[in-house]
């Protein structure tokens, strides 16, 4: 029996450039929104494809508004530490969507009990945070403020 750890097969994903869009670094999502290794690379490229489907879906405007570019990267904006806010902004919001999705996805596991319940219902406020932030970053695409508030 060893104790040495063995390296995971589950850093190696890269969603690839899709048009306009940028590419995506499934190791960059598992980091930054601390996903476990036991989720396998077929679920997260799942999930990532699906929500940069959805986002892609969100920013149409955007895109046909800047057809004159052929990359994201080319769309003229402010920096943010050496890279395009609209770069950044895009990750943000497929990663966002794409823990959302994982989360629904697991969120069945343990529902037997009591316990169960209540761990699910803190994974369902976890989506909505995620789901606020992936829309909080499309809205940055078209200069719109993060909060809307209507006087009734």
């Amino acid at each position: 029996m060893s104790f040495i750890g063995q390296n995971s097969k589950n850093s190696e994903l890269m969603i690839s450039r899709s048009g306009f869009w940028p590419e995506l670094d499934g190791q960059k999502f598992r980091v930054a929104m601390r996903i476990l290794d036991s989720v396998k690379n077929e679920q997260v490229e799942m999930a990532l494809l699906s929500a940069l489907d959805l986002v892609i879906s969100e920013l149409r405007v955007f895109r046909a508004k800047h057809a004159e570019y052929l990359t994201l990267e080319a769309v003229p904006c402010d920096e943010l530490a050496g890279k395009s806010r609209y770069v950044f902004n895009f990750e943000r919001a497929v990663f966002s969507e794409g823990k959302a999705k994982l989360l629904e996805d697991f969120r069945d596991m343990d529902l037997t009990r009591k316990s169960g319940e209540d761990r699910a219902n803190l994974i369902m406020t976890e989506v909505d945070e995620l789901r606020r932030d992936r829309w909080n970053a499309v809205r940055t695409f078209y200069d719109e403020p993060d909060v809307f508030a209507v006087l009734v």
